[in-house]
């Protein structure tokens, strides 16, 4: 019985830990204090550190110019959204995320090198896809998803600027 309620503590602290990383990366307070750019390099350098997953970020053009708070926190839950699913569905060796500043708009590819799967297979009701596309459509923007068996998956994101540009949420 001491066996059995030492394995249950062990469970309780892991919940815990757990439960506590969970409410930091719902907030990431580092957005406010270094900005997104620096943030997502940063979401990035630590999930590769966890899990052993290279994960190559480029970023083209000042994507935080005109980038509403808003906008930001879509943008990061995004792409950390795309590489929990990377991890747990993807068998990726590797994975890269693409950020580019056009004139008006935002855009995001993730990209990885996994097993991909039949889009037309999948649940777009599943919490992680369906909360992807939520945000970012609640922005204005268009999200694609893009895989085949074999050759990875692709998720494309564009936001426009011009729709963002809502001065309350500055």
């Amino acid at each position: 019985d001491f066996q059995r309620i030492d394995q249950l503590k062990q469970q309780v602290d892991e919940i815990m830990l757990r439960l506590h990383q969970l409410a930091v990366e719902l907030l990431p307070p580092s957005l406010d204090k270094i900005g997104f750019a620096d943030s997502l390099r940063q979401l990035i350098a630590q999930f590769s550190q966890r899990t052993s997953l290279p994960v190559e970020l480029n970023i083209f053009g000042d994507v935080v110019t005109d980038m509403t708070p808003k906008m930001a926190l879509a943008l990061y839950r995004i792409v950390q959204e795309a590489l929990n699913n990377v991890l747990r569905h993807a068998s990726a060796t590797s994975a890269e995320v693409l950020l580019n500043r056009h004139v008006n708009t935002i855009t995001l590819s993730i990209e990885d090198n996994g097993c991909g799967f039949d889009p037309a297979r999948i649940d777009s009701r599943r919490l992680g896809v369906l909360g992807m596309r939520t945000r970012i459509e609640e922005l204005g923007g268009t999200f694609q998803l893009a895989s085949e068996i074999g050759h990875g998956t692709t998720i494309t994101i564009a936001c426009p600027l011009a729709n963002n540009q809502d001065a309350s949420e500055k």
